[in-house]
């Protein structure tokens, strides 16, 4: 055992920089990840916040739509009067 000591003893401060080298590289890979993820969600904000500015304008012009087209059967009603349910007389013969 103490032999392994004495060989390992000098090489301490190698593995101690090396090991320090090795946590550094991975703290800054990390740094770059978390950074990046942050930058595509807020990319993916901005782009869910212009759909849903298109969605509450569309739904804006298809409420227009809508209004312009109830008043335009709400006119032809008033212009058509509805038909009279004539009830059938004995005798008549049904024809499509």
């Amino acid at each position: 055992m103490s032999a392994l000591l004495s060989i390992l003893a000098p090489l301490i401060p190698y593995i101690l920089g090396i090991l320090g080298f090795v946590a550094l590289y991975f703290g800054i890979k990390r740094k770059g990840v978390t950074e990046e993820r942050q930058r595509q969600e807020a990319a993916q904000q901005k782009a869910q916040a212009e759909v849903q500015a298109k969605v509450v304008e569309a739904k804006g012009k298809d409420a227009a739509i809508d209004a312009k087209v109830e008043a335009q059967v709400e006119a032809i009603k008033k212009q058509n009067p509805p038909a009279v349910d004539v009830p059938p007389v004995d005798g008549d013969v049904f024809k499509f």
